[in-house]
């Protein structure tokens, strides 16, 4: 996806760049001379998300001293005509860097942010910075600060200026960054350390509490990240007891390059060793109750629960939500073409290589109830996967219930839809709880 201009008045658009970035979040230079944009590789998406800067001579990287990712949720902005002003995640937290737009040289700014919170959006005005900042505490709430505190300690001084969500504020979840360390039974054999964003309910005392009903809940990409946040989906699991576990698995970005593309071409492996993992930490706790695990996911976090649940029978039910299940079946039917040439070649050349990457190829060693669930409209993961996964579930004789979303892509955007999503997930697991049944 390429950078063009186009003069207002007509006449022919101007290639800036060359084809080999996909290019998104564009913002033009206060001068007008030059544009930013985010970008990762058009050939390999499991690399860094970087920033770029192009004038007509063509696109510099201005980030490639950086290890962790451009931000997946806001664009980059121009602090002024050399510097730009951007969000960063590194190792599972966003807060802005500057960069120079001439050269690549990345600083950190909000040195005292903390790592409990993390930055969305950044916008720039006369001599302040509005960004909206994600905290688990206090909500999704937007703050202002003066350009000259841009490393001044954050809650000295920023200002807040929105209480959206205050009323929603009276027992959220608590949030843990906890980190766990494994053996890498899939890869060289060194120890491999996951970290997780955990939410417990209120209430909950990690040395005192009785262990609690958890779910695993991975996050989609899988080149992207979980960082603390204010979810209304997770406090309305937390407010009823659940505990929810987000690990940052490999192939999660803001960890570094080689630890995103180890599973480049190689899903439901490594991953799954790792979410595993992370959910054996909280049972090891004595956090996770064993006998009342449940997972669930969206889009490549519904690609792993199916895979998860071909690996083991320890979940009592999960909900692969809007995944791929067939990546051959899914070849020309949805938009993932060119990622799928990319990092598996095309199907009838590389037969082996797909089915190892689908986890309907081994679909006979699932046991637990799945609801599963898809947009009618989803062009990245396509309902007719949701469907085979389900008939073949079915034909098997477990129990599954197929969920279709009508007038949703690949999100449930609708209120009432969305409240039904929600609902029909805990449903699901409080149906297939140990302890309901006993009761």
């Amino acid at each position: 996806m390429d950078v063009y201009t186009i003069d207002p008045n007509g006449g022919p658009a101007t290639r800036l760049t060359d084809g080999d970035v996909v290019a998104s979040n564009l913002a033009w230079s206060p001068d007008g001379s030059r544009i930013t944009f985010a970008s990762w590789p058009a050939d390999n998406w499991y690399r860094p998300r970087e920033i770029h800067v192009v004038d007509r001579d063509g696109s510099t990287p201005v980030s490639t001293g950086l290890d962790g990712t451009a931000s997946q949720w806001g664009p980059p902005v121009w602090l002024d005509t050399e510097t730009i002003l951007a969000g960063v995640a590194n190792k599972g937290w966003v807060r802005p860097y500057a960069f120079d737009a001439s050269a690549d040289a990345p600083t950190p700014r909000f040195e005292a942010f903390g790592r409990d919170r993390s930055v969305r959006l950044i916008d720039v005005g006369g001599d302040q910075i509005v960004c909206s900042v994600d905290d688990p505490d206090d909500g999704h709430e937007l703050y202002a600060l003066a350009r000259a505190d841009l490393d001044a300690p954050f809650d000295e001084a920023a200002t807040r200026l929105t209480a959206f969500n205050e009323e929603l504020l009276e027992a959220p979840a608590t949030f843990h960054r906890l980190k766990s360390t494994h053996d890498d039974a899939e890869g060289d054999g060194e120890p491999v350390t996951v970290e997780s964003m955990v939410y417990t309910p209120p209430g909950f005392e990690p040395v005192s509490s009785e262990p609690r009903p958890t779910i695993l809940w991975p996050h989609g990409g899988p080149m992207s990240y979980d960082d603390p946040e204010f979810s209304f989906t997770t406090n309305y699991f937390t407010s009823r007891g659940y505990i929810v576990l987000k690990p940052n698995y490999r192939g999660s970005s803001s960890y570094g390059r080689a630890f995103c593309e180890t599973l480049r071409g190689r899903w439901g492996s490594v991953e799954i060793v790792d979410q595993l993992a992370a959910l054996d930490d909280l049972v090891e706790r004595g956090w996770a109750d064993p006998d009342r695990l449940f997972a669930t996911g969206f889009s490549y976090g519904g690609i792993s629960t199916a895979f998860l649940v071909t690996e083991t029978n320890r979940f009592a039910a999960a909900a692969p939500e809007h995944g791929i299940y067939d990546r051959r079946s899914s070849f020309g039917t949805g938009d993932s073409q060119v990622w799928n040439t990319n990092e598996l070649g095309v199907p009838w050349e590389n037969p082996e290589r797909y089915a190892a990457n689908s986890s309907i190829t081994a679909v006979d060693q699932i046991e637990t109830p799945l609801l599963i669930t898809a947009g009618e409209d989803d062009w990245r993961c396509p309902p007719t996967q949701a469907e085979q996964l389900y008939v073949s579930v079915r034909k098997q004789g477990i129990d599954a219930k197929l969920v279709l979303y009508q007038n949703e892509h690949h999100n449930v955007g609708d209120p009432d839809r969305a409240i039904h999503r929600v609902e029909t997930l805990e449903a699901w697991f409080e149906r297939h709880d140990p302890i309901t049944d006993d009761d």
